[in-house]
């Protein structure tokens, strides 16, 4: 992570991530990188989940909000810990995500934004990596649900936010598979927001080079690029490619209704 890698991706990057800090803390390692706090454990229950090996009965809101619900209380009681604060933002990033995907817009956009203010301090300039790197996923994600919302207040605030993140990354760090990932989200909420007669031309560069970023139908197993890939074709028009990224869903046994929902929502 403090190469701003998640140990997984997908709305459950948290939830593995964690089952790691555990695993490495018990076995004496160092589990938070540069930050030299350990987070909070999730629940036992969680953990037999996660490690299980199969994350898709997991994309459930009941077992995410569960997470937030615990990480919000390691750390109200430990307000100075920051990799707690971070962990939060992350479960609560994952939350709306996982709403969104499942057609839930409106209620996503303003539960991440709230998480997203909640988390950041007055004042607070340069941040670790494994931070940035939750910022820019969260402010990412903001941007694209935004632009699926038609939501331009929280458009400009999220394409404003994410743009200064950007700039004070480390040189080369968008290089990087979280970055790709990321930077193709963001292709698709500038794609969305190119709607007028004469951007036509701008909204297929830009979707084309979405589905470029996300790599190919086949090797996809999570839910989340699947669904992007699924966005990107519609926006080019590709009803062959929608239908197959709709027939991959199905095939790895995530809810293709959810992502039939949020083409519609655009």
């Amino acid at each position: 992570e403090q190469h701003g890698v998640g140990v997984m991706h997908g709305p459950l990057g948290l939830l593995g991530h964690l089952v790691v800090q555990r695993a490495a803390h018990a076995a004496g390692q160092p589990a938070t990188g540069v930050d030299h706090h350990e987070a909070a454990a999730l629940p036992l229950a969680l953990d037999r989940l996660a490690v299980a090996g199969d994350a898709r009965p997991l994309l459930d809101d009941g077992l995410l909000a569960a997470a937030v619900k615990h990480l919000r209380a390691a750390t109200e009681a430990d307000p100075n810990n920051r990799v707690n604060a971070r962990s939060l933002l992350a479960a609560q990033s994952d939350l709306a995500w996982t709403r969104f995907l499942g057609g839930e817009a409106e209620a996503a956009l303003n539960d991440l934004h709230a998480a997203i203010e909640h988390y950041r301090r007055p004042g607070e300039g340069e941040f670790s990596n494994p931070t940035l790197s939750t910022l820019v996923r969260a402010y990412t994600r903001l941007t694209l649900i935004a632009a699926v919302a038609s939501n331009d207040r929280y458009w400009e605030l999220a394409t404003a936010q994410l743009q200064m993140l950007l700039e004070a990354a480390p040189e080369g760090w968008t290089e990087s598979g979280f970055g790709y990932s990321e930077l193709a989200c963001r292709d698709l909420a500038a794609a969305l927001r190119a709607n007028g007669p004469d951007q036509l031309q701008q909204r297929r560069d830009l979707a084309e080079q979405a589905l470029l970023r996300l790599g190919e139908l086949a090797q996809m197993t999570e839910l989340s690029p699947i669904s992007l890939y699924a966005l990107a074709a519609k926006l080019l028009g590709d009803e062959e490619q929608v239908d197959a990224a709709l027939r991959r869903i199905e095939s790895l046994g995530y809810d293709a209704a959810a992502t039939r929902r949020l083409l519609t929502q655009d």
